[in-house]
């Protein structure tokens, strides 16, 4: 049994009711307030910016992040734009089904399924693969996940709370180019 080194290893973040919890191995397991956490993510947010270096915008792929919650979108944000993705964010389907007529190069929708609205992150996948068929696509839930015919063709689900490293593994397959 190897030691646990808290500091290498993977941190999951899920948002229930006011809090926020973090789930890792061994004593990295914890909640706060949904306050707290905010702060702690602006702080992070700027540590993480300092450092960054910035690969040229046109080189990269763009993602369009759906996520009602807006820690987790933060999170999303921070995680695929460190890993040198280019992020849309919003809040709900209508935002981003705006952002894909406006016409912005997107390379991947990464949505959450269950949001408030009129649509659920599953709707806007169907709309996209319809509209839209070379956007891959990859939804996310912290409930179960979707049965198979429910998830549009070569869409992944990804289950809440999830790893960075699941995450960028699954952006970096559905967006490599085709061989």
């Amino acid at each position: 049994m190897r030691p646990i080194d808290p500091y290498n290893e993977p941190l999951r973040v899920n948002a229930i009711d006011e809090e926020v919890v973090f789930l890792g191995e061994g004593p990295v397991n914890f909640t706060m307030t949904r306050s707290a956490a905010r702060l702690t993510l602006h702080h992070l947010a700027e540590a993480l910016l300092i450092r960054r270096s910035r690969s040229s915008a046109a080189a990269r792929t763009v993602v369009l992040l759906v996520e009602d919650e807006p820690l987790v979108r933060e999170i999303g944000v921070m995680l695929l734009e460190d890993a040198g993705y280019a992020v849309i964010a919003t809040d709900g389907p209508k935002a981003a089904l705006l952002a894909l007529e406006a016409g912005d190069e997107i390379h991947l929708l990464f949505t959450d399924i269950h949001m408030p609205g009129e649509l659920d992150g599953l709707q806007l996948a169907r709309l996209v693969q319809d509209r839209w068929p070379s956007i891959p696509l990859l939804v996310t839930s912290g409930r179960a996940p979707p049965s198979p015919d429910a998830l549009p063709s070569g869409g992944r689900f990804l289950a809440k709370p999830y790893a960075a490293a699941d995450v960028l593994r699954h952006v970096d397959e559905l967006t490599a180019p085709a061989h």
